[in-house]
């Protein structure tokens, strides 16, 4: 349930600031598309940003461009709430996250959510 609603909630703050930072919609010249998913719950949440709109959808929809793809939903919550900036990273290279698709756009996602403020 924390998983679902933090997902929720990360798609009403990427909507708030594609409405309020013009330099979040400057970096938006090219549309991302990406996914979080927990498998073993079958959570998943798909987000749609271009030069139009930033949009979230419940479950995995159509074919995103990037999939951040974690084993469970405790692993995912843990990982995407730590206060430690480098967490993320070392759960790629523990391979307790897998990156599914062009890896160029995980690098793009990281500049945009440095324009998020909670």
């Amino acid at each position: 349930m924390k998983l679902r609603l933090l997902l929720w909630g990360l798609g009403w703050l990427l909507r708030r600031t594609f409405r309020r930072d013009q330099a979040f919609r400057e970096q938006l010249t090219t549309p991302l598309n990406f996914a979080v998913m927990a498998e073993r719950e079958n959570i998943a949440r798909t987000y749609q940003m271009n030069t139009q709109a930033a949009t979230s959808e419940k479950g995995l929809q159509a074919q995103p461009d990037l999939i951040l793809r974690f084993p469970d939903a405790h692993m995912a919550y843990k990982t995407l709430t730590s206060a430690d900036r480098n967490a993320f990273m070392r759960a790629i290279q523990e391979k307790q996250v897998v990156i599914e698709g062009d890896h160029r756009e995980l690098f793009r996602l990281q500049k945009l959510m440095a324009h998020l403020k909670v």
